[in-house]
């Protein structure tokens, strides 16, 4: 049974109806609708470890439910009570605040009451809110959130998103900090709904933006250590939560919603952040409503080809294709694409790099892992700026490598049996004392294989 204190009576009386579902025969499909944020996945969670065999959706609308034949097997889950949201909010935001100060508490009370009973909205403006000791810090805090517009999103209670935003807005006291998280927090929303998100691979995305450089030149550890700094920030907002393993992270679909949403400008359209999910198979490439895209996110999905075109793509930043079964890059693909940064084209089909790959004189991070690629074209050395490649596969036919003028790739994607063949790796000296190795022990396997290149 839930504790009540936390999650309140609506929910403990969801969960007993889910029980009543789940101990019929003959409710194969269970149904369970509610608003986005309302706990809907918390209260599957439940039954992760329950030997039932059933069918269970959950959705925010009921007229899905009736679609999928659920019957009378369909759970609502309703809104806190006022008093039950209070305790939520105050556990989030830190009650102890309120024990002499009768002012705040009843500012408090009123920001509560704002969120409406949501159990996400309460969450995440509590923890926002955690930090402010001040009357001050509170009426600003209630003016801020007062002045929010009104908001219709399909299926989401309305202003949700808005006072959401409000956590988004004050991540941290610092601005530059701040703005550093709010920028590493849009590019969460890349991934799909409930993706689970490798660490890992989130920093070494954020990394290759330049999202963590400042202070740090091109010491990549430590912008590294500053990216998991910022995941464990946007944890304690609620605004990341744990992934499916400890070394991965997932977004709330409803706190997806809210950064796809502030990425395009608080508004609809698809200008800025581009995000096409598994099962959209007919992708529409209208290249001129995409041509001022700054991100671009295809991952998962299964269509073969990219489009034949020459267009201007001046602010793409991230293109990301991992696992999209794309079989060739047309080309001259990356002619017009000069500022991008970051390029997955892992798992991808492709078996060679287009011609005008050296146009990405920016790039720094690139990925071909799980590639059917067996040769990196010669125009592959123009990408000087390159700090960041991944093959991930064994190299068992590697004879000879050579690296010229590429002095920000910081690391070889080799690892001690990965290229046995190998005799010699051709380079600048100043570049081959800068490489980073994951262990001594790497280093040495291939240190006697370099050959300084004159």
């Amino acid at each position: 049974m839930i504790d009540t204190t936390v999650v309140g009576q609506a929910l403990d009386s969801a969960l007993k109806e889910l029980n009543c579902c789940f101990r019929r025969e003959e409710a194969t499909v269970v149904g369970i609708y509610g608003t986005g944020g309302i706990g809907k996945t918390t209260l599957l969670k439940i039954f992760n470890d329950e030997l039932i065999s059933k069918l269970v959706l959950t959705t925010r609308f009921e007229a899905v439910c009736n679609k999928m034949g659920v019957g009378d097997n369909k759970i609502r889950v309703n809104f806190m009570a006022e008093d039950e949201a209070w305790e939520l909010f105050k556990m989030n935001c830190g009650e102890n605040k309120f024990l002499s100060n009768a002012r705040m508490e009843n500012i408090a009370k009123r920001i509560a009451a704002k969120c409406g009973g949501l159990p996400l909205a309460l969450i995440v403006i509590g923890r926002a809110l955690a930090s402010k000791t001040t009357i001050e810090e509170w009426k600003h805090a209630e003016s801020a959130l007062r002045d929010l517009r009104t908001l219709e999103i399909d299926g989401l209670q309305e202003n949700l998103l808005l006072s959401l935003k409000y956590s988004y807005d004050n991540l941290h006291p610092d601005d530059k900090i701040k703005e550093t998280t709010q920028k590493c927090f849009l590019y969460c929303c890349l991934f799909p709904e409930d993706y689970s998100i490798s660490k890992e691979q989130l920093v070494e995305y954020w990394v290759g933006e330049g999202f963590l450089d400042e202070g740090f030149g091109n010491d990549i550890d430590r912008a590294r250590e500053k990216g998991h700094s910022i995941i464990g920030r946007l944890k304690a907002a609620c605004l990341l939560e744990r992934g499916n393993d400890q070394d991965e992270v997932k977004m709330h679909d409803v706190i997806r919603e809210m950064a796809r949403w502030i990425a395009n400008d608080c508004t609809g359209r698809e200008h800025r952040f581009l995000i096409r999910t598994a099962g959209q198979r007919n992708i529409n490439f209208d290249v001129d409503k995409w041509s001022m895209v700054e991100r671009i996110s295809l991952i998962n999905i299964e269509f073969p080809h990219l489009p034949d075109t020459t267009r201007q793509w001046p602010n793409l930043w991230t293109l990301l294709l991992y696992n999209s079964g794309i079989e060739r890059i047309p080309s001259g693909f990356f002619l017009h694409m000069g500022n991008l940064q970051v390029l997955d084209l892992s798992y991808t089909r492709i078996s060679e790099l287009p011609s005008g790959i050296e146009s990405l004189v920016n790039l720094q991070y690139l990925d071909l892992s799980g590639t059917n690629i067996k040769l990196l074209p010669k125009e592959f050395g123009e990408l000087r700026r390159l700090r960041q490649l991944y093959l991930a596969l064994a190299l068992p036919s590697l004879e000879y490598l050579q690296v010229i003028r590429c002095p920000k790739l910081k690391k070889l994607p080799l690892g001690p049996g990965s290229a046995p063949r190998l005799k010699e790796i051709n380079g600048e000296q100043e570049w081959w004392d800068g490489l980073e190795w994951d262990d001594d022990q790497t280093r040495q396997v291939f240190a006697g294989r370099f050959k300084k290149r004159y």
